[in-house]
């Protein structure tokens, strides 16, 4: 029924813009491309534009380029499926994390016919993860020095490891030690 029809596809369009995730197939036999509207919206490409993966890579980080198309290629050639990150730089040269994931559908003979794949945008997930990283560094820290005063190390050497653990975790901060 139609109105189930549009009803499905407006709440995929809503859970792609809110799970930062775009998706895109490639037909391995035709070359066509068809990219959802959450992937017009991350390589800042208008929706009445045509978007391609080499429309797409203009916008992935030039360090990162490279290697995430040839993870692309050898998916399509090899028809293994492919896992990685890489940076892209969005709307406004804002850079965004994304991870992407592709999978090779074949035809009867086993023959890769099409790709299918997704960008997610994880750049608020990479953010936690280097503070998660930062907290957990500090207590380590922390522990440290809890153990130098506890086994009687000198306040000189207790101080001198405070210094070094705030300069570690906090490189803008000035030594007052």
């Amino acid at each position: 029924d139609g109105q189930r029809l549009v009803q499905s596809e407006t709440l995929l369009r809503a859970t792609e813009q809110v799970a930062k995730l775009c998706g895109w197939e490639w037909d391995l036999e035709t070359g066509e491309e068809n990219w959802s509207e959450e992937g017009h919206r991350m390589a800042a490409v208008g929706l009445g534009e045509t978007l391609t993966l080499s429309r797409f890579l203009d916008q992935v980080h030039p360090d990162d380029r490279l290697d995430y198309l040839t993870q692309i290629e050898r998916s399509a050639r090899e028809g293994v499926a492919y896992d990685c990150e890489f940076r892209l730089i969005g709307a406004e040269g804002v850079l965004r994390v994304m991870r992407a994931h592709g999978e090779v559908i074949r035809n009867e003979s086993g023959r890769p016919i099409r790709l299918i794949s997704t960008n997610q945008d994880v750049t608020e997930q990479k953010q936690v993860a280097v503070e998660l990283q930062t907290v957990t560094d500090s207590l380590e820290a922390e522990r440290e020095v809890l153990r130098m005063l506890a086994s009687g190390e000198s306040l000189e050497r207790v101080l001198l490891a405070i210094n070094t653990n705030v300069e570690l975790l906090w490189p803008q901060a000035t030594s007052c030690i």
